[in-house]
């Protein structure tokens, strides 16, 4: 199970509601709740009650079949990076948590290759305030270099290469990386 969010606002109310959001996945999954669409599902409900909005991508993925089922909630798209190219993986729809109590989630099954690296990140790792900065052609950059020659320490280069705290937003980032 792979899951990256980010609730609206900011300071203690926010980190509240995804304190909230985040021990409720856990509960969820601890139940045998494994399917992405339900997962969204459920935290939307959540989001209603706690009378708070944010985004979330869920994504289950099977190292047998290589399978990666996700879905998304007004989130950015994850970003696959296969031999040396790196772009967004289709996006299905999905609006954003607590905005409408019968919102549904639909998912996306795409099959993963060995030595894909697959990053699920919050906005504020590529939004800045300075138009000048692309940060997300930055981060394609890195990743589609480190998917081009891939190695033992893929994922802490990848990691020293993206640390560049963003004094405007918190962010959150997770790297998958397929192995042979």
């Amino acid at each position: 199970m792979l899951a990256v969010g980010d609730v609206a606002g900011h300071g203690l109310s926010a980190a509240s509601g995804m304190a909230h959001l985040r021990f409720a996945l856990v509960a969820w999954l601890s139940i045998g709740i494994r399917d992405s669409a339900v997962l969204l599902g459920h935290l939307n409900r959540l989001c209603g009650q706690l009378a708070i909005t944010g985004t979330a991508v869920v994504a289950v993925y099977d190292p047998v079949t290589r399978l990666l089922c996700w879905g998304r909630a007004g989130h950015l798209a994850p970003l696959l990076s296969r031999d040396g190219g790196t772009g967004p993986l289709d996006r299905p729809p999905g609006l954003l948590l607590g905005a409408a109590d019968d919102s549904v989630y639909p998912v996306l099954t795409p099959r993963l290759r060995p030595g894909d690296l697959v990053l699920f990140y919050t906005d504020g790792l590529v939004e800045r305030r300075a138009p000048e900065e692309d940060r997300l052609e930055q981060v394609r950059s890195v990743l589609s270099a480190l998917s081009a020659e891939p190695g033992e320490q893929t994922l802490g280069r990848l990691r020293d290469l993206l640390h560049q705290p963003s004094p405007d937003d918190d962010t959150c980032a997770l790297a998958v990386r397929v192995l042979p």
